[in-house]
């Protein structure tokens, strides 16, 4: 049996209100104490031999890093684990986007591309071909530290829930999702914990 834990990066650095998806930005002060609560909530779950993977922005590798070094685990970077890409979006205040552009998204943001950016089709895409190759390793345990619009692609593939209603997954910062797998069939095991 093969168990994925999915992270979510701890708090960004960024006010409410903006758009940000593969802006890179930075964690609050508050990173210490979130990191330790997730440590402490994956503790005894994983071992020497267990990879973690992250997205390559700041906010998941520096969680990654921190709990691949508290065992010296394998530190895995994989671009298709980063946030949906909102191309002229990023960083600019939701209510602050036209809205020619901005209610076509709300109305369909599984296959509105954003204008230089991703629809959530393409994020579905990428993550999926991950997932699959993920299932294809020998690794029993796997730590995965991204984004939540990563996370809910992926429990919407698990669940086969059509991604329309992937935002009715509510995902916290700093919170753990458990997957599992075996002989062929994928589980929630919790969720936003």
């Amino acid at each position: 049996m093969k168990e994925i834990w999915l992270v979510r990066h701890t708090t960004p650095k960024i006010a409410k209100g903006i758009a940000y998806g593969q802006a890179d930005l930075d964690v609050t002060e508050d990173y210490p104490n979130e990191r330790d609560r997730i440590k402490h909530l994956l503790q005894g779950q994983y071992n020497t031999q267990t990879p973690v993977y992250t997205s390559p922005l700041k906010r998941c590798h520096l969680l990654a890093t921190d709990l691949a070094a508290t065992l010296g685990n394998e530190l895995k970077v994989d671009d298709r684990l980063m946030e949906m890409n909102f191309g002229v979006w990023e960083q600019t205040a939701w209510n602050d986007i036209p809205q020619e552009t901005l209610t076509p998204w709300m109305n369909d943001f599984v296959n509105y591309r954003v204008p230089e950016g991703e629809c959530f089709l393409d994020v579905q895409a990428r993550v999926v071909n991950f997932w699959e190759d993920l299932l294809q390793t020998n690794d029993e345990k796997v730590i995965v530290s991204t984004h939540s619009g990563v996370i809910r692609t992926l429990l919407c593939q698990v669940l086969d829930i059509p991604l329309k209603n992937a935002f009715r997954l509510d995902l916290h910062y700093g919170t753990i999702s458990k997957l599992s797998h075996h002989k062929g069939l994928s589980k929630v095991v919790y969720f936003n914990h």
